[in-house]
């Protein structure tokens, strides 16, 4: 209590005991009183009896605010004898109301408009009693003792009730949807898991299964894969070395000796370069080329030899000239002799 007289707040006014009161509180006097509710409120009910004692005037009220707005106010009703004070008579007054908020703090100020001291203008109190009217468990927010108007975590609003999300959901707004799951889960298909599908990685900021990259089987990650479909490389899923990659990341990739040994490029139908030692020879991987041709180490394949060669080592050097025209020479010098 501010502004009282006296070195006692308390009060005797006939057979009550009054906090403020005649000669305590007047001009100037504020009691006041904090209350704070643990759970979620819609109102506050005040009830408490007071004395407004002496000769107030027309104009003056007992006046209480909560939280700095005016709440209620009351003037001196006519007594019926005289209880404290000088002779004027006055009576116990009552008060018993609701004060709506959703606050829960308030703080209660009993103050006045007097304008004399207390020894000639004076109100106490006493009895004060205030209940909070809590909303039901499942609301944070409420309008009555039957109606939420906004939910806890953990719960969405449906006709003015509050009902649990899905399991392992800490935010909601609707049924069988989640805003955000619960830290150590991530949305998937109306659920809230652990660990998510083999096609998808968990995003840690937005607690969501995401899809990875349709060329994974795994994945961690948006952009790279952990683990690849069919016989592909992860993290980006290419093909094997001497493999064939049609670039369809759901298929297997296309071995190029399946064509031919030793075949190092190709496409899903032709090879078009091989390995050492082998020389390419239309769609097949030979070593050696066939006769008329030559290996060239250069470029991996079987090129024809001169047109005069049997066979030949390169595109220029003669190993063995063809077998006809050495035996129409012998055949020359031999009638020559025998002649």
């Amino acid at each position: 209590m501010l502004g009282y007289k006296g070195s006692s707040m308390i009060s005797k006014c006939g057979s009550y005991n009054l906090l403020g009161g005649y000669n305590v509180c007047g001009k100037g006097c504020v009691i006041t009183n904090k209350y704070e509710s643990i759970n979620p409120v819609y109102s506050y009910q005040l009830t408490f009896m007071f004395m407004m004692v002496d000769s107030w005037d027309n104009g003056e009220f007992f006046i209480i605010t909560i939280n700095e707005n005016e709440a209620y106010r009351e003037s001196k009703v006519k007594g019926s004898k005289d209880l404290c004070g000088f002779a004027t008579s006055e009576d116990t007054q009552s008060a018993n109301f609701e004060y709506k908020t959703s606050d829960q703090i308030i703080n209660v100020k009993f103050i006045n408009n007097m304008d004399e001291n207390p020894d000639t203008e004076s109100i106490g109190i006493s009895e004060f009693i205030i209940y909070a009217n809590e909303c039901m468990a499942e609301c944070l927010e409420c309008t009555d003792a039957t109606t939420c108007s906004k939910c806890k975590e953990g719960k969405y609003l449906d006709a003015s009730r509050c009902i649990d999300c899905i399991a392992n959901c800490e935010k909601c707004t609707k049924k069988d949807s989640c805003d955000l799951c619960k830290n150590g889960y991530f949305y998937n298909d109306f659920q809230c898991v652990s660990v998510c599908p083999n096609n998808k990685y968990k995003n840690v900021t937005t607690r969501t299964c995401h899809d990875c990259d349709n060329k994974c089987k795994t994945c961690s990650d948006a952009t790279d894969c952990d683990t690849c479909l069919q016989n592909r490389v992860a993290p980006a899923c290419g093909c094997p070395d001497y493999n064939y990659d049609n670039l369809n990341y759901q298929q297997a990739c296309f071995a190029c000796s399946d064509i031919s040994v030793g075949c190092s490029t190709c496409d899903n139908k032709t090879c078009q370069a091989c390995l050492a030692p082998r020389f390419l020879d239309g769609n097949s991987c030979l070593n050696p080329c066939p006769a008329g041709k030559w290996g060239n180490t250069a470029n991996r394949q079987c090129e024809n030899c001169l047109a005069k060669c049997a066979t030949c080592s390169n595109a220029t050097i003669v190993t063995l000239a063809f077998r006809i025209e050495l035996h129409l020479i012998v055949d020359v010098l031999l009638t020559i002799m025998i002649t």
